[in-house]
């Protein structure tokens, strides 16, 4: 749940678990910050045989679950990925010769192992993980009702801090890399607004963000110029 007192927020969200069956949480204080970590008891069907797990949310790894971190010596291939044999999972790293995270696609775990194409001395793997974000319709506090009338984004802007690639806004493609990807080295994070192209009209006016890629994503704000009418 979201609780902001001051502006009167509280808003449920399902947040669900790679593909597994959350059966137990608990919330305790973290063993060296002045923070909280949540434990969960997870059910997956692994190789055909049900199996539970002890995970916790952990800053170390973004946008996958049940992963497998690494920190070390420049290596192609990545292990300890025996509890999802058999299973897709995504991977992100930074190469050797680079200094920012980069997404590698999916693969199918093998051996307990996955190969990546370029060295890396940071990496993590896990299950996909993808979020996914719906704005409420917009009205107007105070005046007509905006609902059910024909509506269009004229412009939109999203707010990003320290975000990687991989968003989409009603399935258009969001381009926040300053420059070409290659295989050597990632997209460093990047914190600005952005604009998103035309959106067309329709009766809701809501706005769906989805983020696909294993990297961070943060939106600050989502806003723009909204044109009402028949025309």
């Amino acid at each position: 749940m979201t609780y902001d007192k001051i502006q009167e927020v509280k808003a449920w969200s399902r947040q669900p678990v790679g593909g597994g069956l959350v059966r137990s949480a608990a919330v305790i204080p973290h063993p060296m910050l002045n923070a909280h970590q949540i434990w969960y008891v997870v059910e997956r069907v692994i190789g055909g045989v049900t199996t539970q797990y002890i995970e916790v949310i952990d800053d170390l790894a973004v946008g996958v679950d049940a992963a497998v971190v690494y920190n070390g010596v420049a290596t192609t291939t990545l292990t300890g990925l025996a509890h999802l044999e058999g299973e897709p999972v995504r991977i992100a790293g930074i190469p050797a010769t680079g200094t920012h995270w980069a997404a590698f696609g999916g693969q199918v775990v093998g051996g307990g192992e996955v190969t990546i194409p370029v060295a890396c001395t940071q990496l993590y793997a896990g299950r996909e993980a993808i979020a996914i974000l719906d704005t409420l319709p917009p009205d107007i506090p105070g005046a007509v009702t905006l609902q059910r009338q024909r509506k269009r984004w004229q412009e939109v802007f999203l707010a990003l801090w320290e975000s990687g690639m991989g968003l989409f806004v009603n399935g258009q493609r969001i381009d926040i890399t300053p420059r070409n990807v290659t295989m050597d080295d990632g997209i460093e994070f990047q914190t600005g607004n952005f604009p998103v192209p035309n959106l067309g009209w329709d009766l809701d006016a809501i706005l769906t963000l989805v983020h696909e890629e294993p990297l961070p994503c943060t939106i600050l704000l989502a806003g723009g110029a909204l044109e009402i009418g028949d025309n």
